[in-house]
């Protein structure tokens, strides 16, 4: 698979998510930036006179800035002076930002940079205005993302996340969309996503933020798309193809709603993405079928370029393999020609295909062509990206210059505070003293009633946990009674049954294949097998002797072959053995939840995962069935969902639900363990 593809996919549907910001006013006022009065020039007379009329002069800019963008920045540029005139911050902050937008439209991405950051002073010092500036600042990392300034990305990003942080912004959708534009843009950072992972690091803090952006509140579909998407982009990078498929399915159908409209070209994006990851698996028929798709839903909604061109490379690329070599050409002929206007990264692909497609059809001229041009612009490629990275090196050596200087600065005014800060100190230290006496005692006193409360609590929680555990015992005797009679008793009994009335029938010469006598044997096998399962059931040998890991792989693979469900099961990281009652009530638990949803999630696929990390065990359960209404958390058969819930919690564990109507159910335990909860780590 040629490198790149995946890439591009994920850049184009990044681009609807930066589009738009939403805009408080501001308190704050500043000088004007010198970056702006180089505009368009405005008598006093011009000027507008109130904020009504500056509102209705941008609503007016916004209709004119797709096709019209020199009329469209006069009138953001009236609106922009006339609000410093007035001292309207609210009306500064919405002109600047909407000029970064019209400028982003048009790939004048370094105007975007000025006019955005122009804009940030001017938000209001609450958490409204918080939300707004890290909106702004990964509006600002995309500009520098389109510019290749990875670097400069890199540190808006951050500083979006410093101001979600520090500042405690909890608006789900500015988080969840802050979240996935990380992972894209780590995702980005590995160049060759097709021949090796990308490095841990990045890895590790993607999922991490995509673990924070699953626990939100959901709000609307719209950050449930772009979790579920993330979710699909992270197995990607895992080479899970199975999930990420399934999770980009997800994506897809709930894409499907009317409120959902905005991401069609996720949409399209997804499809050449599953294309990707067959041809990856060499799986021709499949990435044929979803390149077609991505295809007639670009042509029916108008040409998305960068899609166009990767789609047609995915078909073509899917042909390659079945050795179709003419149509190899029909896919990839019309996309290069558009690619041939577009930067040069966009074509060396389409040129490799057409060689190799020529070379095997025999026109061996056109095969020379199209391979001449591919081992130039290749060898340019090459180039620009070591340019590139001489530039970065340059740019790290003259910020750690900076941060030296500035560092050298910080340390003179630090010594003369310190000696400001030495003469305050004297004059506190007696204060201080006097206040820490009366405070010891108030805190030793505390600290006892405190000390109380834990000590009650802790006595509490180890009573619950013998309870669970008495309970847990209790049951798992009840179930091993039952088994063994199922197995030794009734089960001997219907073998001696099957056995002696076989043998009677052999011995009155009954034929037992296709006389009447057929069926009842067959009940009577049926009737012995079913009870042997459902002994085995009650009474997990496998579990006892390999494990929950093993033991929940061989029920998933038991559940799969005897159900209509597809259910993937996968393990991260080592998992260890745990102590027997542990292990026991886990594999009940899940159980349990695969009972629930063939019995009523309607689904056709679902997903089991185990993971170990540090000390922590993950659970995670998950389905594309009808959802969980909310009576159904409370009342359920077998142990229920709440019951499920009180159990983890009673183990010291926690367990979250994330359900939407029609498009599947996640619940996810985890379990913070230590050593007397191990037996040992398996190798």
């Amino acid at each position: 698979m040629r490198a790149g593809s995946f890439l591009k996919n994920l850049k184009a549907a990044l681009v609807l998510s930066l589009l738009s910001l939403s805009i408080p006013g501001p308190q704050l006022l500043l000088a004007q930036n010198n970056a702006f009065e180089g505009g368009p020039v405005f008598s006093e007379q011009q000027l507008l006179r109130d904020t009504n009329a500056i509102q209705q002069e941008m609503k007016k800019a916004r209709v004119l800035q797709e096709n019209y963008p020199d009329s469209a920045i006069h009138k953001f540029y009236l609106a922009l002076k006339s609000s410093f005139a007035l001292k309207y911050n609210r009306g500064i902050l919405k002109s600047l930002t909407d000029l970064g937008v019209l400028y982003h439209i048009h790939n004048q991405h370094e105007k975007a940079i000025i006019a955005l950051q122009a804009a940030i002073p001017y938000a209001e010092n609450n958490k409204a205005g918080y939300t707004v500036v890290a909106n702004i600042y990964n509006a600002i990392a995309y500009r520098y993302m389109f510019l290749g300034k990875k670097d400069s990305a890199a540190h808006y990003y951050y500083k979006a996340l410093d101001q979600i942080e520090e500042k405690k912004v909890d608006n789900p959708d500015i988080l969840a969309n802050t979240y996935s534009q990380l992972i894209l843009f780590w995702v980005n950072l590995n160049e060759e996503p097709d021949q090796a992972k990308p490095d841990d690091k990045y890895l590790a803090t993607a999922i991490n933020y995509l673990s924070k952006a699953e626990q939100l509140p959901q709000t609307n579909n719209k950050t449930l798309g772009k979790i579920i998407l993330s979710k699909g982009h992270v197995n990607y990078l895992l080479h899970r193809f199975d999930s990420a498929r399934f999770h980009y399915r997800r994506f897809i159908e709930l894409a499907k709603l009317p409120e959902m409209s905005i991401f069609s070209s996720f949409v399209t994006a997804t499809y050449t993405n599953i294309a990707h990851t067959f041809l990856t698996q060499k799986s021709a028929d499949s990435a044929i079928y979803y390149s077609q798709k991505a295809l007639r839903k670009i042509e029916g909604e108008g040409k998305d370029t960068g899609l166009f061109i990767t789609a047609s490379y995915n078909l073509g690329e899917a042909y390659m393999l079945q050795k179709k070599y003419k149509e190899v050409v029909t896919a990839v002929l019309p996309a290069l020609k558009i690619a041939q206007t577009q930067p040069i990264s966009s074509q060396y692909e389409g040129h490799e295909l057409l060689a190799d497609a020529y070379s095997a059809i025999g026109d061996y001229k056109l095969a020379w062509e199209h391979q001449k041009a591919y081992a130039q612009l290749r060898d340019s490629i090459t180039i620009e990206r070591n340019i590139q990275a001489i530039s970065a090196m340059e740019m790290k050596f003259k910020v750690a210059e900076w941060n030296k200087e500035l560092a050298q600065k910080e340390l003179a005014i630090s010594s003369r505070d310190n000696k400001i800060k030495t003469q305050r100190l004297w004059i506190l230290g007696t204060l201080a003293a006097t206040l820490l006496v009366i405070l010891t005692g108030i805190l030793l006193r505390r600290q006892a009633i405190h000390k109380q409360k834990i000590n009650a609590l802790r006595m509490q929680q180890e009573k619950e946990m013998a309870l669970l555990h008495a309970m847990i015992e209790g049951e798992e005797k009840e179930r091993n009674r039952l088994a063994n009679e199922l197995h030794d008793g009734i089960g001997g009994l219907l073998g001696a049954i099957r056995m002696q009335l076989g043998a009677a029938l052999k011995a009155n010469h009954i034929d037992t294949v296709n006389g009447e006598f057929k069926d009842i044997l067959l009940l009577l096998e049926n009737a012995y097998g079913d009870l042997r399962k459902t002994a085995h059931n009650l009474m997990p040998e496998i579990l006892q002797h390999e494990g929950l890991e093993i033991a929940t792989g061989i029920f998933c693979d038991r559940v799969r072959r005897a159900d209509a469900l597809d259910i993937h099961y996968e393990t991260v990281g080592k998992i260890p053995r745990f102590r027997p009652t542990l292990e026991l009530a886990l594999y009940r638990i899940i159980q349990e939840l695969l009972h629930n949803v063939l019995k009523h999630a309607k689904a056709t696929e679902a997903l089991v995962q185990l993971a170990f990390i540090g000390d922590c065990l993950s659970i995670t359960v998950e389905d594309n069935g009808i959802g969980i209404r909310q009576p159904d958390t409370r009342s359920k058969s077998g142990m229920g969902i709440t019951t499920i819930q009180e159990r983890i919690r009673k183990m010291g564990g926690k367990c979250d639900i994330a359900s939407a109507a029609n498009h599947g159910t996640s619940i996810n335990m985890e379990l913070h363990l230590t050593g007397k909860d191990m037996l040992y780590l398996k190798t």
